[in-house]
């Protein structure tokens, strides 16, 4: 390890010189095969694609809800008309 890095650790730490030459390691370390990678940003998705889709989904959820209210509105409307009469078979 270096002696400036040695003196350093003294001033810093306080113990002697011989305590940190026997107690400390300087390793550096090349990473010559490593390798940059570059992130871009792309847009995937417009604004416009995604109003549109919002609005597909929504139309979907509207639809199932008027289908829903419609089959209720037929079940009762069966069932007030017709009274409580049970159906008679020929």
């Amino acid at each position: 390890m270096a002696q400036s890095k040695i003196d350093e650790l003294t001033k810093l730490f306080g113990e002697n010189v011989s305590y940190w030459q026997k107690n400390v390691v300087g390793v550096s370390v090349y990473l010559g095969s490593m390798k940059e990678r570059i992130t871009t940003h792309q847009v995937g998705y417009t604004a416009l694609a995604l109003f549109c889709d919002i609005g597909g989904a929504f139309s979907l959820l509207l639809g199932i809800g008027i289908y829903q209210v419609l089959g209720v509105t037929d079940m009762l409307a069966v069932k007030f008309l017709n009274g409580n009469r049970a159906l008679k078979v020929n």
